[in-house]
């Protein structure tokens, strides 16, 4: 579960092979879409790291970089290279 930037929606990956990938409205608890993510594409939760604007979703796994539309939940691939692999960022301590 990830909060859209406005606060006013929430988005919801799950599943596999496909993923599912939904965006639902926060203040009426209503769906307001729903995509599906690409066969070869890895959305389970412990490999996936979105990175959220307010027009669209962004999310990385394995060698795989998707763009998924905020307002209607277009998906896109951005990028697939299999001599790379995308994995969480780390942080230096302050």
């Amino acid at each position: 579960l990830l909060p859209a930037p406005d606060g006013a929606s929430v988005y919801l990956a799950f599943g596999y092979s496909p993923g599912c990938l939904q965006r639902w409205d926060t203040r009426t608890l209503q769906l307001e879409w729903s995509s599906t993510l690409p066969d070869d594409f890895d959305s389970s939760l412990d490999s996936l790291w979105p990175l959220l604007t307010p027009d669209t979703l962004y999310l990385a796994a394995g060698p795989q970089v998707l763009a998924v539309a905020a307002a209607d939940g277009e998906v896109q691939r951005l990028l697939q290279d299999e001599d790379n692999e995308f994995r969480q960022p780390q942080t230096a301590a302050a």
